[in-house]
């Protein structure tokens, strides 16, 4: 029997595979690459464009196709930004922080359909969620990597004081679009999988969870009461990750006591403020090219969010790596995490200051969440787990099984 010819519409590059979203998209398409042809619709900006790795796609995709990525809301012009708003409005199309919709995203998505005989789309996140409203006749996937009409958008307070409520109204409606794809399947997707079970929950898709995974690593962590490198690792262009390290350097680090205590700030793009906060106590490093390498160094990863949804790419890596993590509730969403076991959590400033002397000042409470953390990673987060579910769903649309090698 022929190789089933899947559609994958990226709203980025796939290679390299040097953040979360892209760490979550190739874990759980590698697994299946010797079983389907998988055939690739990429949106880029100038810059992914020039940066482009054609040996990685190349590889990885049967055929590849790239177009540009629109501007984003706050980049158009008022009569710019209500043209394209009121088409997605009549288009039932969720707008979020930026539309990736465009006529030559559609022809190039409608050609790769004819060309292959694509049996399938996978859709890699609600940005891109026009390629199947486009073309309906195949059958989609929606892969959410978070329940974005919670998030998003972020561009109404970035007009003029007096536009700000015409904005935050389109907004509210540009949210309730986004809603209605996510949890209500207004445009029909064939199955939704989320990462999270809440999600899947609330979207009506009891069987569409689909964990993140990490590689899990042997451990071989040793800890010294003389030493506390903590890290934080995030791109600055999520605002989530902008806002919890800001909070962290403002409210948090001023409150933590133990001397022996090091912040490293990794992570694309640091505004000018957090650059600015770099001292003895503190280095920003910016982007790096191999995050593993920075948690082999350090003894624990601070996540500090306040907003944001899904789970964290981040958190599971760490936990595969037997890292001890320290994070908020919200940083701790979507993940079987308990308190004082597997990670600390905590609320307020005052609390994940505490949390982190607490970590300085115990080599045992290091160990302990570092071993149980990583069998937590172990049981939950395996590769053999997301390929499985994976399986599943691709035999459930197609109504075949799947000849794995």
């Amino acid at each position: 029997m022929a190789r089933p010819q899947i559609l994958v519409a990226s709203p980025t590059p796939v290679f390299p595979a040097d953040d979360g979203g892209r760490l979550h998209t190739v874990r759980h398409l590698e697994p299946l690459a010797d079983a389907v042809d998988y055939h690739l619709l990429a949106m880029v900006t100038p810059d992914e464009r020039a940066a482009w790795d054609t040996a990685a796609h190349d590889a990885f995709f049967t055929s590849v196709a790239v177009v540009d990525r629109p501007r984003t809301m706050p980049e158009l012009d008022a009569a710019e930004a209500w043209r394209h708003f009121w088409f997605h409005a009549r288009t039932r199309l969720p707008l979020i922080s930026v539309s990736y919709y465009s006529p030559e995203a559609v022809q190039a998505a409608r050609a790769i359909v004819a060309i292959h005989n694509i049996d399938l789309i996978e859709v890699l996140n609600t940005h891109m969620a026009f390629v199947h409203r486009f073309v309906p006749d195949v059958p989609a996937v929606l892969i959410s990597q978070n329940i974005e009409g919670d998030l998003h958008p972020f561009w109404a307070g970035d007009r003029s004081i007096p536009a700000r409520a015409m904005w935050k109204a389109l907004g509210m409606l540009s949210r309730r679009a986004t809603r209605n794809t996510e949890l209500g399947n207004a445009l029909g997707f064939a199955d939704r999988l989320y990462i999270t079970p809440a999600d899947a929950a609330r979207a009506g898709s009891p069987k569409g969870v689909l964990p993140i995974t990490a590689p899990i690593d042997r451990l071989e962590r040793t800890f010294s009461p003389d030493r506390l490198n903590l890290m934080t690792l995030g791109s600055f262009d999520w605002p989530p990750n902008a806002e919890g390290v800001r909070w962290l350097l403002a409210d948090v680090w001023p409150l933590v006591t133990a001397p022996q205590a090091r912040l490293n700030i990794v992570g694309a793009n640091p505004p000018p403020d957090v650059v600015g906060a770099a001292g003895e106590r503190v280095t920003v490093h910016g982007y790096v090219d191999d995050a593993a390498a920075w948690r082999r160094q350090a003894d624990a990863l601070l996540v500090p969010l306040l907003s944001g949804g899904g789970a964290r790419v981040k958190v599971v890596e760490a936990l595969g790596a037997g890292l001890p993590v320290i994070t908020t509730r919200k940083g701790a969403e979507g993940l079987s995490l308990v308190d004082g076991k597997t990670a600390l959590i905590a609320d307020g400033a005052v609390s994940f200051a505490a949390a982190i002397d607490r970590l300085a000042g115990s080599i045992q409470r290091r160990r302990q969440l570092s071993g149980l953390g990583h069998e937590l990673a172990s049981q939950k987060h395996s590769a053999a787990a997301a390929a499985s579910i994976k399986k599943a769903t691709y035999e459930r649309v197609l109504g075949r099984e799947l000849d794995l090698p």
